[in-house]
């Protein structure tokens, strides 16, 4: 593929094409053509008028880690495990062994290098269980790595291929990473606690942070997935369908404020992280303190540059949703 497509061959009847922010569902047949070089006239219409546009999830920046082939032998072996009652027995363990854990956790042996180990296993076995719900699900999943989302690190898999499957099971690979994480983080819990071992105690309740932050709609987290899904939406911070209901138009003024807090909180966080680093930087040396807040300007220049505009998308967004939802409510008043 060339001039910045990127052809993603599946199983089933349908493949997915890349196409820089945008995602389509074309039939194999087509993708078999283009995979073997044929040319294709006429491609963007076929595109725009036959298959339509895939919901298509991407990170600001990704380092593969894992290569899709090791991930599809690993998701395909594991795929069993992403059954709901598979996801329900796995989400209870890891509630079950938390509580038993809660009063008894360890308190000797701190370690840095357990903690993070084990952190970034839990972190493993999350993304594990989205690729291998995709593989219960018929598709095969991508690469697992690192990534920048927003300005936070964080671990991924490529899930593009979500987009060829049903709603029942794209919110099974949503919560599929969540109820593996749990078990994850329960069991660690649980070891800490009898073994005594406040590293892996700890790196528990990390587990049990990074669920809570993955839960959270407002950025594109599990949690932001899975309210898309839910609610049937390729993306929340577009505006509402026109013929979207009354209570699908009110959830997402309720998303939209919410993300409008959100971002002043971090917003908050950010300008309490920049007096920090003013203030402790004063006993540096000079060229090292003006390399590092040259390097943090940049940093925080992107970081607001990128708040302004989402803020203004959802404030246009808000705006046009709340002018609709009057209309409505007056029309049926009337």
């Amino acid at each position: 593929m060339t001039d910045g497509r990127r052809l993603i061959p599946q199983p089933g009847e349908r493949w997915l094409l890349r196409d820089g922010g945008r995602c389509y569902a074309v039939p194999a047949s087509l993708g078999r053509r283009l995979r073997d070089g044929e040319d294709v006239p006429g491609l963007d219409d076929v595109l725009e008028e036959g298959s339509g546009p895939a919901a298509g999830r991407t990170l600001w920046l990704g380092l593969p880690l894992l290569p899709a082939g090791v991930v599809v032998r690993m998701a395909h072996a594991m795929s069993h495990g992403t059954s709901w009652p598979a996801l329900g027995a796995a989400a209870s363990v890891g509630c079950a062994a938390y509580a038993a854990a809660w009063n008894t956790a360890g308190v000797t042996g701190f370690a840095w290098p357990i903690m993070i180990v084990s952190l970034l296993a839990a972190g493993l076995i999350h993304e594990l269980g989205h690729a291998a719900a995709l593989s219960y699900g018929g598709v095969e999943p991508g690469a697992i790595g690192v990534g920048a989302l927003f300005v936070f690190p964080v671990l991924f898999c490529d899930v593009t291929a979500v987009a060829l499957l049903p709603k029942p099971d794209r919110v099974r690979v949503d919560v599929a990473g969540l109820a593996w994480h749990l078990a994850a983080g329960g069991v660690m819990a649980l070891a800490g606690a009898c073994l005594d071992a406040v590293s892996l105690t700890m790196a528990s309740w990390g587990v049990l942070a990074a669920i809570v932050w993955s839960l959270m709609p407002f950025l594109r987290t599990d949690g932001y997935w899975l309210l898309c899904d839910l609610l049937g939406l390729s993306a929340l911070e577009t505006p509402a369908p026109p013929n979207a209901s009354r209570r699908l138009r009110t959830a997402l003024i309720a998303w939209r404020l919410g993300s409008l807090l959100f971002l002043g909180v971090i917003a908050m966080a950010l300008i309490g992280r920049a007096r920090w680093l003013m203030a402790v930087s004063e006993a540096w040396r000079v060229e090292l303190r003006v390399g590092v807040l040259v390097a943090a300007g940049v940093l925080a220049g992107m970081v607001t540059l990128n708040l302004v505009k989402r803020g203004a998308a959802l404030m246009k967004s808000l705006w046009s949703d709340s002018n609709i939802c009057s209309c409505i409510v007056h029309t049926m008043y009337l």
